[in-house]
């Protein structure tokens, strides 16, 4: 996913106060993204003590991106160690492991490579499986619409949770006037404010973009870094 829709994800400070599930639980080789973004690497022994923030669970983009000097960020690129990045609760397949760090295939990152999805290694703290987040995939989902949105631990909006990123997909369980009640991929319930994000109830309902619609949504990201 070596394009422009991955600067989105690079801007993210994460406020995380879920406990996750132990990425053990996953059943077979299925698991799902559990940090807001998870980076992947194209070998498990690549990060720099600089590169920390982006590899534990819950993850602090914002202060990796920020702590960084620009020949920092283009040792990431000139050094070819990113290989992309997936948003919470995307479904990944794991297909190697080394210590604490597991190989997997994104799903919905096709590519060459490999057919199910684009290839990387991570942390596997940052994955997680929750049968019941597993059945809900193919049901109706709350789509991310602004750069970033909060999730809250309750409808109160008075404890937050943490941020997730543009164009990320979360299970609906209900709905009220103002909020969204969602799942998360550890089986945690959560909220989001209901202008944040809009409700399909599958992929063939998300209109295909105008060019219109790109010029827009890419000038909500004007100004956010870019690191490959």
């Amino acid at each position: 996913m070596k394009k422009v829709g991955t600067a989105f994800l690079t801007t993210l400070f994460i406020f995380s106060s879920f406990t996750s599930v132990n990425a053990e639980e996953k059943k077979d080789s299925k698991a799902f993204i559990d940090v807001s973004a998870a980076t992947l690497w194209t070998a498990p022994d690549s990060l720099r003590p600089i590169d920390a923030p982006s590899a534990t669970n819950p993850v602090d983009l914002w202060k990796w991106t920020k702590s960084m000097t620009l020949d920092e960020k283009l040792w990431l690129t000139s050094a070819n160690k990113l290989e992309t990045q997936a948003l919470l609760g995307q479904e990944v397949t794991v297909i190697d492991k080394k210590g604490d760090w597991v190989k997997v295939l994104v799903h919905g990152q096709p590519t060459p490579r490999n057919e199910v999805g684009y290839p990387g290694w991570m942390p596997e703290k940052q994955l997680t499986y929750n049968q019941e987040f597993a059945d809900k995939t193919n049901e109706p989902f709350v789509l991310i619409t602004k750069p970033t949105a909060i999730v809250y631990i309750n409808p109160s909006e008075k404890h937050k949770s943490l941020e997730v990123s543009y164009n990320t997909r979360l299970p609906l369980l209900s709905e009220d006037t103002i909020s969204y009640r969602v799942l998360l991929p550890n089986g945690q319930k959560a909220w989001l404010r209901k202008n944040d994000g809009t409700v399909y109830h599958s992929q063939n309902d998300i209109p295909t973009p105008t060019a219109d619609d790109l010029i827009n949504t890419g000038k909500m990201f004007l100004g956010l870094p870019y690191i490959w």
